[in-house]
């Protein structure tokens, strides 16, 4: 299982975060997208107190919201976060229940 260092996953967030904010042309992208890092960043902050398992599929849900060129490019389209947002919701019913996105 591979290590992630919480630091280095809250900047690539961040920056993605960043020029997600600057590309989207739609209100309900710029909403869509505030959601979802808000719901990981919150996750992130609980970093500590998650075990390996759970500090695993965290980072691997973030790392894909950061890929640009997943399934669905995020920026391009109104569904552009829909498959990011399948992942982040499929990753926190399993790391942290209570963050609903």
């Amino acid at each position: 299982m591979a290590e992630h260092d919480v630091a280095e996953l809250r900047e690539r967030l961040d920056t993605h975060r960043a020029e997600i904010d600057e590309q989207a042309k739609a209100g309900y992208l710029a909403e869509q997208a505030e959601q979802l890092f808000t719901a990981l960043s919150t996750a992130l902050g609980r970093w500590d107190d998650l075990d390996d398992t759970k500090r695993a599929t965290l980072a691997d849900a973030v790392l894909y919201v950061v890929d640009v060129e997943d399934a669905e490019h995020d920026a391009d389209s109104p569904l552009g976060l829909q498959d990011d947002a399948a992942i982040v919701r499929s990753a926190l019913r399993q790391v942290a229940p209570d963050i609903q996105v």
